[in-house]
């Protein structure tokens, strides 16, 4: 299982790392010149709008290429946050911490984000709660661009109190999203700035530039140039929408292959009192179905809210989750649910970085745990059933710095 799991995450990261760097390097106008458009004014009295227009594509071109910069470095953040008791007998501490990186935000964005929590009890550490996450997402030329994506994911996770040794998910999907016109201020300045030049096609050899409702006509220096300049105008718009956008509602709906490695801990209520049980299960491996609603809030620059509730369904031949054992059965709906939440506020923000106060708080829940029957009796005679936990609930306060 080890090794399968191990080539499928060789695999996804050479595809989507592949495709990715391939999509950044056909987009780059890192080589564009100022010059790249050549104003020849009718008379003099156009002389002036010409001059504008080519000072207004020199400032197009830099802003340009400080997006692009961007987009092609790793940006990111790391977060912690401890709590802890102590008496004079005891000590019990525990640790959150996290990083994510991503690269690129549109059309396309590759994202790495890691999170652990760890406790410290009299000096003994215990990793209980760890998830690894790759993502990888493409908008579709559908609509205005932002409201159909696809996606591939791969994660890793592990759970002590749900009796998770390690899960591991690899799959992808399509997102359909509604995402409002309205932006925050510092998105409408952004789109402001790259929106003050406006460059159109006119069918022939020549540009159309415009700047405040006054234009004239531009012969591209190099015509490939030109074409990269103005896709390159147009992703930073959409971009910019989609990074600032205040309000977005969308579904997510794909198909994950799991492998889960589990257990089964916990106390017993049998004839000959109360037994502590630990049983180990061999791995499980299904195809399954998630749909995802969410919810993203973000009316000003200060916070964000983002509210994502994971549906992961059993396919209908693999419905439910049964054991039995001298006719006695255990049977279930074999689903899950994980709802995620954050609160993300801003305190800070200067020289390319940012500080941010995060609260996060999220509810695992399986109907159908890890569980077998045992050889013990309870007082009705039947065989006392081990069973894994069916909901953990995460409450996180920590200190966040973007970079």
């Amino acid at each position: 299982m080890r090794n399968t799991t191990l080539l499928l995450w060789a695999l996804f990261l050479n595809l989507v790392c592949s495709r990715f760097e391939g999509l950044l390097n056909a987009q780059n106008i890192n080589g564009i010149e100022a010059g790249v458009l050549l104003f020849t004014p009718a008379d003099s009295a156009q002389m002036p709008l010409c001059n504008k227009l080519t000072d207004e594509t020199a400032f197009l071109v830099k802003l340009l290429k400080d997006f692009e910069q961007k987009e092609n470095r790793f940006n990111g953040s790391a977060r912690f946050g401890f709590a802890g008791d102590k008496t004079g007998a005891a000590s019990l501490y525990k640790i959150n911490g996290g990083i994510s990186v991503y690269r690129g935000y549109y059309p396309d964005k590759f994202e790495f984000a890691n999170d652990v929590g760890m406790v410290l009890n009299n000096g003994t550490f215990t990793e209980n709660v760890s998830n690894i996450f790759i993502t990888y997402d493409h908008s579709l030329p559908v609509g205005d661009s932002l409201f159909l994506e696809n996606y591939a994911v791969m994660s890793r996770f592990s759970d002590e109190f749900l009796g998770i040794e390690q899960r591991y998910e690899l799959g992808g999907g399509f997102i359909v999203a509604r995402w409002s016109k309205k932006l925050t201020a510092k998105g409408r300045q952004e789109l402001t700035a790259v929106s003050r030049l406006t460059l159109a096609n006119t069918g022939t050899d020549t540009l159309l530039a415009c700047i405040s409702g006054d234009c004239a006509a531009a012969t591209p220096a190099n015509p490939t140039d030109a074409a990269k300049l103005i896709r390159a105008q147009q992703m930073a718009k959409t971009a910019t929408r989609k990074r600032y956008n205040t309000f977005r509602v969308a579904l997510l709906t794909g198909l994950f292959l799991e492998t889960e490695k589990g257990f089964a801990a916990d106390t017993l209520t049998t004839v000959a009192g109360k037994v502590y049980r630990r049983q180990s299960f061999n791995a499980t491996q299904y195809l399954r179905w998630e749909f995802r609603p969410t919810i993203d809030l973000k009316p000003n620059d200060q916070w964000t809210l983002k509210i994502r509730p994971y549906f992961k369904m059993p396919m209908p031949w693999e419905w439910y989750s049964q054991t039995t054992q001298n006719g006695f059965t255990s049977k279930a709906v074999d689903y899950r649910i994980d709802l995620q939440t954050s609160l993300s506020i801003k305190l800070a923000e200067g020289g390319g970085k940012q500080a941010s106060f995060e609260v996060q708080y999220r509810v695992l829940y399986d109907n159908a745990p890890k569980r077998a029957f045992t050889e013990l009796l309870t007082d009705t005679g039947a065989p006392a059933l081990l069973s894994a936990q069916k909901m953990h609930q995460l409450v996180r306060v920590m200190f966040q710095v973007g970079f």
